[in-house]
């Protein structure tokens, strides 16, 4: 497939931090937003020490990932593979399912799960055999498991908020990067300007095949009410490869533009910039959309940075073997879009001089299903779900052992927008003739790893009876994002982010914010204080 990466669609996607252009930071206006300090300072207390400031590393796993045979597998009869096996403990995964040795962490047979949180003895929760990769107890133990439930079925309304913590409609609704990249933002411009980062800290990766952009991933790279220079820097991950030739502006092998129409274009540009000014002075007058052209405007005269971020990464897809099938089948290989995105992602993050402080993957799945990605309705749940899944979480091992993603300085947060239903379905309605599973907001899970994280848990509970959380444990996407951010160093009540009332009732904490976010370091991140 050809794909259409014009300078056009590079300004358009790349509408990232005015920081890596020649306009410094955010403005003194948005600086003075915060009253304590910095936008986004994490006010004294809410850790029991110094604040972390842990790198993020967000995988969106695209159509709704199935909890039963991944990160809830419930080793006993009746829950065992909801409609897809025996149901007895004894058999631990999907039926006739073989790993490839090969592959990172494919430790134990396709008919074992490995024990993961024990800590009620009625209700014990086993990692399945499609998480082998994170079996070993090095990475077991660095896991959080969160339980989570909403209302919303259609993709275009749950991604969003899966991806934001806020429904469609809410102008704060914006993803990790962009609260990840205006607190980085806020902090560069308490610097001089000669001294100043000029470098994105956010990326997003996504693929551009297929209908999934239509699905509303773009949240990710969304920047609700947080300034245009926050706006992550998009790539698309099947059309990498045309980048860095992209790139090449005035000071490539083969310069587009020369540097006299380069100082043209700056000079009309500021003084579009000064007609916004009052009289002619300070900052200029709101306008969002000036402030958006304004950043990507600055990506583009400092390409050349980007160029060289870039220059050593894996911008280009290979041809690699899945890493799970069906019995009785062979290995067959493919394009590997999302494993290539995942270790560009690493790259990023592992830079020595100018690490990324967030990156995003979306993953539409290494094999298609009838929906993309996880989506399995009336067929591919057993086949799909196993190859997409063992294909990201053995690409995440591969680089943990290799030392090219380090969990100590990085978290992984494994998203999806809801999870699937707890028995063979067709058009919502249960199915026993169905070859696959319908969508299921009622209860389903996203994972945390590394980063603060230093004890495993299940945070919340899905039901035996019927798969939906237990109304008495459990969480919110809001919730997840606001964890995230107390990871990266990012005070999730500052302004354009969280109130009260997005986050679950059991974490809030009725004097302060402060309270609020101390709770959810306790209990989504497990760490005590």
């Amino acid at each position: 497939m050809k794909h259409d990466w014009t300078r056009r669609r590079l300004l358009s996607a790349a509408a990232a931090a005015s920081a890596m252009g020649a306009l410094g930071g955010l403005t003194p206006a948005a600086r003075a937003q915060s009253t304590a300090g910095t936008w986004g300072e994490i006010p004294t207390g809410v850790w029991s020490g110094s604040t972390p400031t842990h790198k993020i590393l967000e995988i969106h796993l695209y159509g709704g990932l199935s909890p039963w045979e991944s990160f809830y597998f419930r080793p006993s009869p009746g829950p065992g593979f909801r409609g897809f096996g025996s149901g007895t403990a004894t058999q631990a995964t999907f039926p006739s399912l073989s790993l490839n040795s090969t592959c990172a962490g494919a430790a134990g047979s396709a008919s074992t799960s490995q024990a993961f949180d024990t800590s009620e003895s009625a209700h014990p929760i086993h990692l399945g055999a499609i998480a082998a990769p994170l079996w070993a107890a090095s990475l077991r133990d660095r896991m959080r498991i969160i339980a989570l439930q909403h209302d919303l079925l259609p993709h275009e309304a749950a991604i969003p908020y899966a991806g934001s913590g806020f429904r469609l409609g809410n102008t704060k609704l914006a993803g990790l990067g962009a609260a990840i990249q205006h607190r980085a933002l806020a902090i560069e411009d308490t610097k001089p300007a000669s001294m100043r980062r000029r470098v994105p800290f956010s990326f997003v990766l996504r693929p551009i095949a297929g209908d999934i952009p239509g699905d509303n991933v773009q949240v990710f790279s969304a920047t609700g009410q947080h300034p245009g220079a926050a706006r992550p820097v998009v790539i698309d991950s099947d059309a990498a490869g045309n980048l860095l030739s992209m790139l090449d502006r005035t000071d490539g092998p083969s310069p587009r533009i020369t540097p006299e129409a380069e100082q043209i274009y700056n000079y009309y540009r500021a003084q579009y910039r000064d007609l916004l000014r009052a009289a002619g002075v300070g900052d200029p007058i709101r306008s969002r959309g000036f402030a958006d052209y304004d950043a990507a405007a600055g990506n583009l005269v400092a390409a050349s940075l980007l160029r060289s971020l870039l220059a050593a990464a894996p911008l280009s897809p290979s041809t690699e073997p899945h890493c799970a099938r069906l019995s009785g089948t062979a290995f067959t290989t493919q394009l590997n879009v999302t494993a290539n995105a995942i270790r560009l992602a690493a790259h990023l993050i592992a830079h020595p001089t100018t690490p990324a402080h967030y990156v995003g993957v979306v993953d539409g799945g290494l094999i298609g299903t009838s929906g993309g990605g996880y989506d399995t309705h009336n067929n591919g749940h057993v086949l799909a779900t196993s190859v997409n899944l063992h294909n990201v979480l053995s690409t995440l091992r591969s680089l943990v052992d290799g030392g090219l993603l380090d969990l100590n300085t990085t978290m992984v947060v494994l998203t999806t927008e809801f999870g699937r239903t707890p028995f063979r379905a067709n058009s919502g309605i249960a199915n026993t003739n169905s070859e696959g599973r319908d969508h299921f907001p009622q209860g389903f899970v996203n994972v945390l790893i590394g980063g603060p994280i230093t004890s495993r848990a299940v945070v919340g509970r899905l039901r035996d009876a019927d798969g939906i959380a237990d109304p008495t444990r459990v969480f919110n996407c809001a919730d997840v994002r606001a964890a995230a951010l107390l990871a990266a160093g990012v005070f999730p009540f500052a302004d354009a982010l969280f109130g009260s009332t997005d986050i679950t009732g059991a974490l809030i904490d009725a004097g302060a914010h402060e309270g609020t976010a101390a709770n959810i370091r306790r209990t989504l991140l497990g760490v005590p204080g």
